[in-house]
């Protein structure tokens, strides 16, 4: 008992120094501006990844060759694992899909991995993360915020914006005190309520993969989160049929990208 006292001790001893060493800045070196914040790797230049807590870094080698190339795509997809798993969406459509991530973290890395490869449409699939609390606690009004800082990003930058429902969620085992169905739901409400004001496309996923009660249609589902196949097979004929009326959408151009060549042809 007493050597387990002792071991205690000194754990809670170690976790409070570590405290206090961040604090007083003497743990693990602390950076602050560089010249150049990610590597070739995808990770930050200095090796710490909580210096890259949106993950900005991930795809910067693949924006920059875009970029290079002089091509734009017609179409960004961005979201969490759903889009990152999403099947070859096909030519001139980009996916920026990082598994795990919330609206905060996409919403910051919106302006390098969606704006500034100047697409035609972008997709923005996100939300089932919020609720589950990935990066902590939130409300409805903090993800709508996030959804709305996107659009006008966007629409500031003259790309329609199609954005998708969040999907049915049932449950998480790895987490069974959240209640996760009502959410999707409510939120969706939101999103069918920004889209009528915004003149944005619905993309409505939730529909396609629920049951008529709204409970979720698990045939079409891998896991608790992930979509099956044939989930895939579901959605990508409401993602086509969106994107076809995304093409009809003439979004809000700023001066800034006023005169600038679309991407994509023509439709």
């Amino acid at each position: 008992m007493r050597l387990r006292t002792a071991l205690l001790l000194a754990l809670v001893a170690a976790v409070a120094l570590f405290a206090f060493q961040r604090w007083q800045g003497t743990g693990p070196e602390r950076f602050g501006m560089l010249e150049q914040h990610c590597g070739a790797d995808g990770k930050p230049v200095t090796g710490q990844g909580e210096d890259d807590w949106a993950e900005r870094c991930i795809f910067s080698e693949d924006n920059a060759r875009i970029l290079a190339s002089g091509e734009r795509p017609e179409v960004v997809m961005i979201g969490d694992s759903l889009t990152y798993e999403w099947p070859d969406p096909g030519k001139g459509i980009v996916k920026r899909g990082i598994g795990g991530q919330t609206s905060p973290q996409v919403v910051l890395r919106f302006q390098q991995d969606v704006i500034a490869l100047k697409p035609r449409i972008v997709h923005i699939l996100v939300g089932t993360n919020d609720i589950a609390g990935n990066t902590g606690a939130s409300a409805p009004q903090q993800y709508l915020d996030n959804i709305r800082a996107m659009i006008a990003m966007a629409q500031a930058n003259g790309i329609a914006v199609v954005i998708g429902t969040i999907p049915p969620l049932e449950g998480l085992e790895s987490r069974p005190t959240i209640e996760t169905r009502p959410w999707p739901e409510r939120l969706n409400r939101e999103l069918r309520k920004l889209a009528d004001q915004r003149g944005i496309v619905i993309a409505d996923y939730h529909a396609a993969l629920a049951n008529p009660d709204g409970s979720r249609r698990d045939d079409l589902f891998r896991d608790e989160l992930h979509f099956s196949a044939a989930g895939y097979e579901r959605i990508d004929e409401v993602f086509r049929a969106a994107l076809d009326r995304g093409r009809k959408v003439s979004a809000p151009v700023s001066p800034a990208s006023a005169g600038a060549a679309p991407a994509g042809g023509d439709s």
